[in-house]
This record gives C-alpha cells, sequence and structure tokens, in this order.
C-alpha cells in the first residue's frame, strides 16, 4: 500500500493568514477600483488632447511667427527700395521732361519741315507749316496750322483750298508709309483747287514723293497730258461706240518679278465699263480722259475689292453679274464677284493668273469668301485697309480733304507723329503713378511694419511656451507609464483575490480529505489484481462454452442403449464393442473435464470475490460499486 499524506501547505501564499481573517486591507495600502483606474485614464487622454491641441496651436503660431518675419523682410526691402527712389524722384522727373521735349521737337520737327518744303515747292509762299503736339486726356493730341508771325491760321478755314490740297496730299503719303501696309495711293483728282499754273508743281512733288517713299500712287486728273511729269505712266480712256477703252503706257509693263505692287485692275460689267482692264506702272500712273467717262470708276472698283463697296447700281445696264479684278505681285488675283439672287451675293476669290482658286497652307482651305463686307484676308493680302477709320490709301472724288477735319488725337494717331513722345508721356505718367505708388507704400509699410513688430514680439512668448509643454508632454509620459504599470498591478491583485477565493473554496476539501486513512491500496496492485481478474472471466467465459458442448454431446446421446444386435458375424461383433469402448472413453474424459473446469470456476469465484473484498467493494479504476464478481464479468 502507498501512503498519500494530502498538504494543504502549498495552496496557501507565502505570508498569508486567510485561515485568520486578514485580507488587503489589513495591509494599509487601498486597492484602486476599476472606476478610478478608467477615469485616470480618462483623465490622462483628455490630457494628451489638451497637450496636442496645444502644441497644433504652438505650431500655427511658429508658422504665423515665420509668416510674419518674411513679410516684415519683404516691407523692409519694399519701403528701403521706396525711399530710395523718393529720394531720386526730381532727378528722374527733370530727366523725362527733357526727353519728352526732346521727342516732340524731333518727331514733330521732322513733320513740319516736310510739309513746309511741299507748301513751298507748290505754292511758292514763304508760308511755314506749324505743328503742335500736347497730350489730351491721357493721349498724344496733333493741331496743323500756318505760322503768321506769333499767330496760328486754321489751314482748314483759314487758308485757301490749293493749300489744303498740298497739305492733305503731304498728309496722305506720311500716314500711308507709317501705317505699315502697302505703300500705294489712289488720289483722284487731288488738285482740284490748285490753279493750272500749280499743277506741273503738284505733280512733279507726287512724283519726287514716290520715288524718295517707295510709294506706288494711282492719280486721277483731268489736266492735259503736257502738264504731266515725263516720270508718269498715262492711261487714257476713250470710248469705242458703247465702249470703254484703256489705252495703257508701255511703262506699266516696267516691272521686275519679285517687285512688290499692283500690276493691274480689270472691271467687268462695272458701272459703264463693260470690260476694261488699267496697267499700272510701278511708279505713278495718270488715269486722264473727258469728263464723265468713267475715270473715278477705277478707284471706285478698288474700294469694291477692298472696302466691300459694292451694290447692285454697280452693274452695268443689261448685265445679271460684275467682277473686279486686283493683279498682285506674285502672280496673284483678288477676284471680287456679285450675282444677285446667289447666296452668297457678293464672293472674293485668290486666284492664279489662269482662274485656279488658291489653297491657304495654314488652314488648308481655298481662299474663297462670301458676304457683304470684304473679310479679313482680302485686306491682308492686298495689304490696303481703313486704318482708325479713316481711308488713308484710297482718296474719294467727293471728299478731297484728309485727316484736317477728324480729331487732333486722330490725327497724332493716323500720322503716329507723337508715339515717341508719347512713350515719354508714358513713362513720365508712369513715374508719376509710381512715386504716388511708393508714398503709399512708405506710409503703409511703415504702419504695417510697426504691426507685425509687435505681433512678433507676442509671439515670442509662444517660444518660450513650448519648452515648458516640453516638459509637460515629458511628464504626461511618464504619468502614462505608471497608469500603465497600475493597470499591470490591479490585474497582479484580481488574480490574486482569484486564488485567495479558490484557496478559500479548497479549504473544505482538503479537511475532507485530512479525514481519509493515509493508506489506500496500491495503485499498481490494483492493476494488476484487475488484470488477473480479467484473464479469470476471459478462462470462466472458455469454460462455460466447453460445458455447453459437453452438455450438447450428452444429451445427443441416447437415454438406453440400443438393443444388442443379434449379430451373426463375430467380426461386426468386435467393431462395435471397439466403437462402444472409444464413446465410453470420451465420455469419460468429457466428465472428467467438466469436474475439473467446475473446479477451476469456483477457485476463481473466490478469487474475485477476495479481491471484491480487498477493494472494498469499489472498483480502483472506475470508482464504481462492486457488489460480487458478476458485476465484473
Amino acid at each position: 500500500m502507498t501512503r498519500v499524506r494530502p498538504s494543504l501547505g502549498r495552496l496557501k501564499p507565502r505570508g498569508s493568514a486567510i485561515g485568520a481573517g486578514t485580507s488587503a486591507a489589513s495591509t494599509g495600502v487601498s486597492a484602486p477600483t476599476d472606476d478610478r483606474l478608467n477615469q485616470a485614464g480618462a483623465d490622462l487622454e483628455t490630457m494628451g488632447r489638451t497637450v496636442s491641441q496645444v502644441r497644433t496651436e504652438l505650431a500655427k503660431s511658429e508658422g504665423r511667427r515665420e509668416t510674419l518675419q518674411r513679410r516684415l523682410d519683404q516691407l523692409t526691402q519694399d519701403v528701403g527700395k521706396a525711399k530710395g527712389r523718393e529720394l531720386l524722384k526730381g532727378d528722374v522727373d527733370a530727366f523725362l521732361q527733357d526727353l519728352q521735349a526732346s521727342l516732340h521737337k524731333k518727331s514733330v520737327g521732322s513733320y513740319e519741315r516736310l510739309l513746309t518744303a511741299l507748301a513751298h515747292d507748290v505754292l511758292k509762299s514763304g508760308d511755314e507749316i506749324g505743328l503742335d503736339l500736347y497730350t489730351e486726356r491721357g493721349l498724344p493730341a496733333l493741331d496743323i496750322f500756318v505760322r503768321a508771325g506769333d499767330h496760328r491760321e486754321d489751314i482748314l478755314n483759314g487758308c485757301g483750298g490749293s493749300m489744303t490740297n498740298v497739305i492733305s496730299l503731304g498728309l496722305r503719303m506720311i500716314a500711308t508709309v507709317r501705317s505699315g501696309m502697302r505703300k500705294f495711293v489712289a488720289l483722284d483728282e487731288p488738285d482740284c483747287w490748285i490753279a493750272p499754273s500749280r499743277v506741273p508743281n503738284f505733280y512733279g512733288v507726287i512724283d519726287d514723293l514716290g520715288q524718295k517713299l517707295d510709294v506706288q500712287s494711282l492719280l486721277i486728273s483731268h489736266h492735259a497730258l503736257e502738264l504731266m511729269p515725263e516720270g508718269f505712266a498715262i492711261s487714257r480712256l476713250y470710248k469705242d461706240g458703247n465702249r470703254i477703252i484703256c489705252q495703257n503706257d508701255p511703262k506699266s509693263d516696267a516691272w521686275a518679278e519679285d517687285q512688290v505692287g499692283i500690276r493691274r485692275l480689270r472691271m467687268v460689267s462695272f458701272m459703264s465699263h463693260e470690260d476694261t482692264e488699267v496697267r499700272l506702272a510701278p511708279g505713278t500712273t495718270a488715269i486722264i480722259g473727258d469728263n464723265h467717262i468713267g475715270k473715278s470708276c477705277v478707284i471706285r472698283a478698288l474700294r469694291a475689292v477692298t472696302y466691300g463697296e459694292i451694290s447692285d447700281a454697280d452693274i452695268r445696264h443689261g448685265c445679271k453679274n460684275v467682277a473686279v479684278e486686283i493683279e498682285i505681285e506674285g502672280g496673284r488675283v483678288v477676284k471680287l464677284t456679285r450675282q444677285p439672287g446667289r447666296n452668297p451675293v457678293n464672293e472674293w476669290t485668290l486666284e492664279d493668273l489662269e482662274g485656279n482658286v488658291l489653297t491657304d497652307a495654314d488652314t488648308n482651305t481655298e481662299f474663297r469668301s462670301g458676304g457683304r463686307s470684304a473679310p479679313d484676308w482680302v485686306g491682308k493680302v492686298t495689304g490696303i485697309q481703313k486704318f482708325e477709320g479713316l481711308e488713308h490709301q484710297l482718296s474719294h472724288q467727293k471728299f478731297p480733304v484728309f485727316l484736317m477735319g477728324e480729331k487732333a488725337s486722330t490725327r497724332a494717331s493716323v500720322l503716329s507723329i507723337g508715339r515717341e513722345s508719347g512713350y515719354a508721356q508714358k513713362m513720365i505718367e508712369r513715374q508719376r503713378q509710381k512715386s504716388r505708388a511708393d508714398a503709399d507704400l512708405i506710409k503703409r509699410g511703415e504702419i504695417e511694419v510697426n504691426e507685425i513688430q509687435e505681433q512678433l514680439l507676442k509671439l515670442h512668448a509662444y517660444q518660450e511656451l513650448a519648452k515648458d509643454l516640453d516638459a509637460v508632454e515629458e511628464g504626461l509620459t511618464s504619468l502614462r507609464g505608471r497608469h500603465d504599470q497600475t493597470i499591470a498591478a490591479h490585474g497582479l491583485m484580481a488574480q490574486c483575490s482569484e486564488l485567495e477565493a479558490r484557496l478559500a473554496r479548497a479549504e473544505p476539501v482538503a479537511a475532507a480529505l485530512g479525514a481519509l486513512p493515509t493508506e489506500f491500496p496500491s495503485i499498481e496492485a490494483n492493476v494488476e489484481k484487475r488484470r488477473e481478474i480479467t484473464r479469470i472471466g476471459s478462462q470462466i467465459a472458455g469454460i462455460e462454452k466447453r460445458l455447453g458442448e459437453a452438455v450438447r454431446i450428452s444429451e445427443a446421446m441416447p437415454d438406453e442403449l440400443p438393443t444388442v444386435p443379434e449379430l451373426a458375424d463375430l467380426g461386426e461383433i468386435r467393431g462395435i464393442l471397439r466403437t462402444l469402448q472409444g464413446v465410453t472413453i470420451s465420455n469419460s474424459e468429457a466428465t472428467k473435464r467438466a469436474a475439473r473446469l467446475s473446479g477451476e470456476l469456483e477457485e476463481v469465484d473466490r478469487k474475485i470475490a477476495a479481491a471484491i473484498e480487498d477493494a472494498g467493494h469499489v472498483c480502483p479504476l472506475c470508482n464504481n460499486n462492486i457488489e460480487h464478481s458478476h458485476d465484473i464479468l
């Protein structure tokens, strides 16, 4: 038997006195509750959020401080530059005034000399043409007059028509050259107020200006051929029956292949012209002829193509459509056709000399446009366009005066007079604006500098606060660590409480176990007995099986011996005897074996009963109650 001594000492914490009724409270230390720990954690989280918010505000304040510092640096630099410019303001203003006066004298003086020379060459007068350039509403303005001592005479209203013709010619030539467009002018009777004796001088001026300025001119005149300079190409219109014929000058064929200029003008069913072709020379071409023959139709045809000034009234009587062609350099022909009832009624095309419509290389579209007004490409190709609403290239027979009846600002703009001095005026105005802006910048800048410096001084305290916040964050980190330790300790205390409760529940069990005997049968012996019982049970089962077989054999034997047959043959009797002897022997052996098995079974039953008695009628393996051996077998 093995001795079992239950020991309860290992279940009690060392130094504990649970049995004496002591607890954690007797130590004088108050264990924190879950609510207090949760509240402490919430407080730490609140403190963390507060510190984070403060840190964010500090970052914002630092960003604000950096922004203010950059603004302060920029303001300091800008205000310093503005003050430097203010110191130089007087010198700059004086320089710009001198520059404007110089440019004014230069631009105006050249035109004054040109117009004075024209008046002298044509009229042989000692009149001096004056130009007064000034600023009107911020724009250059120009007055043109004749100086009469200290007085001014208005050319349009105070002088004769001859002076108006001469000055109009000069102004038209200047405007054409300065416009940047095609150097071409068409003059319809520009000498209308000039005496015949002065006409050769006037035409000589046109020829001279054309050569010096490289301007191609077309001139409509009623004067005789003898009054024309030799350099003019003369085209004469005359009638052949009902048809108008143009006799062109051979000079009109004196074109270089790449020379810029208008080569010819063709009018088909246009006004009085059935089919008239006027050829132009590189210099000046004069068209002469009788009155009312259609000389002015040539300029009107130019206006129709370039300005779109055409109507059904321009179609020759009895015709259904009209066409006007202008041939320019490069073998190109700008053509306008008008056909009432067609949509569009007007059509412009750009063709080659064979009549094929050309294509725009940029857009890959044909130069073919319709509408009431001339398309933009016509003005670009021909180089003839209006400028500031004025027709500086194509004059009108009924309105020979050019520019002098316009506003002073328009005169300056069209002639580009005052452009250079206008630049100086813009510089002066810009300098004034800059000076005002500098003064305002200095005033506002100094105020803003003071405000920024005050704000920076206040924000400096935030930098000191950042150091304190670092200490607060360090302390908060320490508190969080202690809080985590407290939570861990609280968990350990909870485990101790659980162990104490389990120990309290184990004490009655320990007391009950203490009352049990100290010696118990050996488990190994019980296991061995269990094996022996199992083996004996197996033997009993085998014996019972053999007994059953013996019973079946016994039952199979007859109750009485069979009647002894009457044997006639002794040999047969001997065989029967041998058989009976064998059966007798077998029966005897079976009886002996049954007696032996019965004894063995009784012995096994006694052993099992003894083992059950030793085990106290309790199975050592399953602890179930055993009354007799049948409970096992």
